[in-house]
């Protein structure tokens, strides 16, 4: 539903403005590349089932991220967060981390 042609212009004319393409670049470029090279030195050099599980809290830093620019900058994120929306975030977060935790002892 996202896909529309008004807002395809929108993405394009975002991205052409040089400080919002570097931005993206450097988000989903170079952020991602790196995290997975350090991803793949951490296998490389212990062991798996500890990098597995160290990689697997990486929900509770999303979600501190999240909870921490929602207050910050209200503006950034656009969405308020409700007592709700908090508790099934925090109730994922703890579902994943528990999942890769019952996996790494397993």
């Amino acid at each position: 539903p996202w896909v529309k042609p008004a807002n395809i212009s929108r993405l394009i004319t975002w991205m052409r403005t040089p400080s919002n393409g570097l931005t993206l670049f450097t988000t989903e470029g170079i952020g991602p590349f790196t995290g997975n090279i350090f991803l793949l030195l951490a296998i490389a050099n212990g062991p798996v089932s500890l990098v597995s599980a160290l990689f697997g809290t990486r929900p509770v830093f999303v979600l501190l991220g999240t909870l921490l620019l929602g207050w910050m900058a209200k503006d950034f994120i656009g969405e308020k967060l409700t007592r709700q929306d908090l508790a099934v975030k925090t109730a994922a977060t703890c579902a994943v981390v528990a999942g890769v935790v019952i996996i790494s002892l397993a």
